[in-house]
């Protein structure tokens, strides 16, 4: 399959027209890039995401808009090449949404939720909502906790003005702000209810 006629080669000298780091193949090409500039619409990444395809019907309908885009602006009809690119910019942006978008989200949001689940002390917390309702106060909580250190619980060991002491599933000694646990309380109860 044959490259539409401004598809560009990367510029790699000093001389010469360019755009984004492109060079174009003539004079008029480097114009019809700046003019889609002025339009919004990045020709030389268009062009890059297009060399990067293999050869299909995908591509060739990429190239057909870009193709139609440069007739346009050829002919001076400012509104059929506006037309143009904003079509081709629709089939690119939903393959950029499909290919590139969504995966990456999705590997994010493996990140923002952990394997293992609550640690200790908010499956305590989890625990004490569950018996007192989701409106429970935090000092309430807390108050409960501190009844659980006193009677020699595994997992909470001290609570301070300041910290909370307490012991994880692996038996390693941990302290957690009040404030911190006030906004954890505060998104659990978020989660639970």
């Amino acid at each position: 399959m044959e490259k539409a006629s401004g598809t560009p080669k990367r510029y790699k000298t000093t001389a010469g027209p360019n755009v984004g780091g492109w060079a174009y193949e003539t004079e008029e090409q480097t114009r019809f890039a700046f003019i889609c500039s002025s339009e919004g619409f990045g020709l030389p990444s268009f062009d890059a995401f297009i060399d990067e395809q293999s050869d299909g019907e995908y591509k060739r309908e990429l190239l057909d808009w870009r193709d139609r885009a440069f007739a346009a602006y050829q002919s001076g009809n400012r509104v059929a090449l506006r037309g143009w690119l904003q079509a081709a910019w629709v089939s690119w942006s939903r393959t950029l949404e499909r290919d590139h978008i969504r995966p990456t989200l999705a590997r994010g949001h493996k990140f923002t939720e952990s394997k293992r689940g609550r640690n200790a002390l908010y499956r305590l917390a989890a625990e004490i909502l569950d018996e007192r309702g989701a409106d429970c106060p935090a000092r309430e909580v807390l108050s409960e906790l501190a009844s659980l250190a006193t009677d020699v619980h595994k997992t909470v060991q001290e609570i301070d003005p300041t910290y909370i002491y307490w012991v994880d599933d692996k038996g390693r000694e941990k302290k957690t702000t009040l404030h911190t646990f006030e906004s954890q309380l505060s998104t659990l109860r978020k989660e639970i209810y």
